[in-house]
Order: structure tokens, then C-alpha cells, then sequence
């Protein structure tokens, strides 16, 4: 998978595609002004941005593989579909802290806000 550092390079599908372009946005903001050290994962390095609230989590490729968005709502997983666009999937796996009640929309808008907040205006979301 080719590194992906532009949200412009990204196809966004589903409901959630507005929602996923901000934050994509996003994240490409906080790797170029904000990056992290990573942490070996297997294979890869990961890089995590966030608080206690909400953690986004991705990895070498930055855009272009993954993207895991864990917050106090719920998770949501982030990737490209069979026709390259990314969509946003609820990932209700209980050892990963996910829950089958979460929403989609309101986990993305959630993590958006924390993020923004987080990094830029230093409030706590």
C-alpha cells in the first residue's frame, strides 16, 4: 500500500463521506504539524493522535491503510472499499473497546470536535 500523506488523494464513499473528508483533513494537519513517535505494531510503525477522550490510531501509510478512531462513543474503522473509497464501518469488536450501540455519524463528529479541540483550541472535548 502506497503512502497516502493527502486527503485530496483520497475518495471518500458512503453516508459518512463529508464527515471522513474533515477528518481526514485533520489528520493530515496534525502529521505534518503534530507528528508523534510511533510504536511498533508487528510489521509497522503506528502513530496515535489524541487524548483520553478520543485516539485516532494509523499507521506508515498514514491515509492509505487503516485508520482506527476510538473514542468514549464507540470506534469506527476507516479504509478504502473495493472501489477505493473510503467508507467508515462501527467496529463492535468488545476487546477492542467497541460497542454495538454506537454511531457512526456521531463517533466521527465526536472525534473531529476532540481533535480540533484537543490540538488547537486546548479544551477538553
Amino acid at each position: 500500500m502506497p503512502v497516502v500523506e493527502s486527503a485530496a488523494a483520497c475518495r471518500f464513499g458512503g453516508e459518512h463521506a463529508q464527515t471522513l473528508e474533515q477528518l481526514y483533513k485533520l489528520i493530515e494537519r496534525l502529521w505534518k504539524e503534530h507528528r508523534t513517535s510511533p510504536t511498533r505494531a508487528g510489521d509497522e510503525l503506528v502513530y496515535a493522535f489524541g487524548n483520553l477522550d478520543c485516539v485516532v490510531v494509523i499507521n506508515q501509510d498514514v491515509l492509505g491503510a487503516l485508520v482506527e478512531v476510538k473514542t468514549k462513543l464507540g470506534n469506527v474503522d476507516c479504509q478504502a472499499n473495493d472501489q477505493g473509497e473510503i467508507v467508515a464501518t462501527l467496529n463492535t469488536d468488545p476487546k477492542e473497546g467497541g460497542r454495538e450501540d454506537g454511531d457512526v455519524a456521531k463517533i466521527l463528529s465526536f472525534a473531529v470536535r476532540a481533535l480540533d479541540d484537543y490540538y488547537y483550541k486546548r479544551r477538553v472535548a
